[in-house]
């Protein structure tokens, strides 16, 4: 807003200094496209009142320079806008796929639990939080026995609905403090720690 008042003192011919505003407007849009209808309401504001101004202020300016800036804020802003909103439409949807990716390098595609590499991670952290505090805990290992027979015998659809099962039994048997996470179908473990 700074800048519209200075535009009492600006020259007549003001066609020169609308590039100013237009660099203010572009960056107010890009400066934080996370917040939109806010910086579109500030550069709104910005767009009138340097019309305003350069029609009330400086009597001497030429109505074609007028309807020219009038122009040039209109386009700049709808462009900035639509631009703006598509930036967010990339950024909103690169962390959605970000975090979708987050999930699939941590979590059992089939059970949803996490897998080893995020288990061994937790239990460390989990480890080193009670090492500090001088707390014990429960670690649970638990092999399916002859899971493979299932597998064979059945097939591969009905051992995973079994897995899936005996997942949801663990889940209501801990706490959601607690954490659950499988080795892998391969040799079926699954374990999980347990805070006392």
């Amino acid at each position: 807003m700074l800048i519209n008042v200075l535009n009492f003192t600006r020259p007549a011919y003001y066609i020169g200094y609308s590039i100013i505003d237009i660099v203010i407007i572009l960056l107010i849009y890009f400066g934080i496209p996370n917040r939109i209808f806010f910086w579109m309401l500030i550069a709104a504001v910005h767009s009138i009142s340097t019309v305003f101004l350069v029609t009330a202020a400086q009597d001497t300016t030429p109505v074609p320079t007028i309807y020219a800036i009038l122009l040039s804020l209109i386009l700049v802003n709808v462009g900035g806008f639509l631009i703006t909103r598509r930036m967010s439409y990339y950024k909103r949807s690169q962390f959605l796929a970000f975090q979708e990716l987050d999930e699939l390098a941590s979590k059992d595609g089939l059970t949803g639990i996490y897998n080893r590499r995020m288990f061994m991670e937790l239990t460390e952290r989990e480890l080193t939080r009670l090492k500090r505090y001088d707390k014990s805990f429960t670690l649970l290992v638990i092999d399916l026995d002859e899971f493979k027979r299932i597998n064979d015998t059945h097939g591969h659809l009905e051992g995973d609905a079994v897995l899936k099962k005996f997942v949801e039994i663990v889940d209501t048997q801990i706490r959601k403090t607690d954490c659950s996470a499988g080795s892998g179908a391969k040799n079926s473990v699954y374990c999980w720690w347990k805070r006392i």
